[in-house]
């Protein structure tokens, strides 16, 4: 199980079982679907491969986010779900999942407005503001004059 140091952020903890490979996909599934059997999991889950599905599970188990549950006598049926913990990390997971939603479709809708950031200031690209930009501006179009006279030789 994860522990906190002393001086660690509390969120750490949480974070560092959100932001492991496939567990936000992992919890998605299980929030939408409940219980899964592992293959269930693995169909509907594109690109996991079997051993980072395996790992992913036996962490989110030792960190009790989800449950292995073992049925069948001659046949063993193992599924998987989400224990309180991994009810509470997917209300999380669907709040930031609205969140996603949102940002996503105000990006496509929407250009960024770059003159209101005024990242350039009131600079006028091509005039330069004072004499010694003037004079560097000169010397670069010399150069640039020497520099073709010489390719064309």
């Amino acid at each position: 199980m994860t522990t906190i140091g002393k001086n660690e952020c509390p969120l750490q903890s949480i974070l560092q079982i959100l932001t492991g490979p496939w567990t936000t996909t992992i919890l998605w599934q299980l929030k939408c679907n409940g219980s899964l059997r592992f293959g269930e999991l693995k169909r509907n889950i594109t690109g996991i491969s079997s051993k980072v599905l395996t790992q992913r599970l036996r962490f989110l188990e030792s960190e009790r986010v989800i449950y292995r549950k073992s049925s069948g006598i001659k046949v063993l049926k193992v599924s998987y779900g989400l224990t309180h913990r991994g009810e509470e990390l997917g209300l999380v997971c669907k709040s930031l999942n609205e969140l996603a939603i949102s940002w996503n479709s105000e990006t496509e809708t929407v250009e960024p407005n770059y003159q209101s950031l005024n990242l350039l200031g009131d600079l006028e690209i091509g005039t330069p503001s004072n004499p010694f930009d003037t004079e560097i501006m000169s010397d670069i179009e010399l150069n640039s004059q020497i520099s073709e006279t010489f390719n064309n030789d």
